[in-house]
């Protein structure tokens, strides 16, 4: 999650960063919204995770087990907040 709070700056956004789902659920879902540029976030993501794109799968410390599945998206209306949107689902073996 840290990588979506460090990038927003970067990305040159005011960029809002809502939570999801409680704990205690198979997966919790985060978004860092209000992104104006696409391009910009998808690159902060492959950036941030080299080798990887669209979606990005950061590992965990061993190497074996997905921790998080990010995408870049449009804003859904009554649901986010667009243009552009970072979605970040989080294993719950992970939050």
């Amino acid at each position: 999650m840290s990588i979506l709070i460090d990038r927003a700056d970067a990305l040159g956004t005011a960029a809002r960063l809502t939570g999801g789902l409680p704990r205690g659920l198979p997966l919790k879902s985060y978004f860092l919204e209000e992104l104006d540029d696409d391009v910009a976030a998808r690159k902060a993501l492959t950036d941030e995770l080299p080798g990887q794109r669209e979606p990005w799968l950061p590992l965990d410390s061993s190497g074996r087990d997905v921790i998080a599945y990010f995408d870049v998206d449009e804003g859904r209306e009554g649901e986010t907040r667009g243009p552009f949107l970072i979605q970040a689902d989080i294993s719950g073996q992970h939050y």
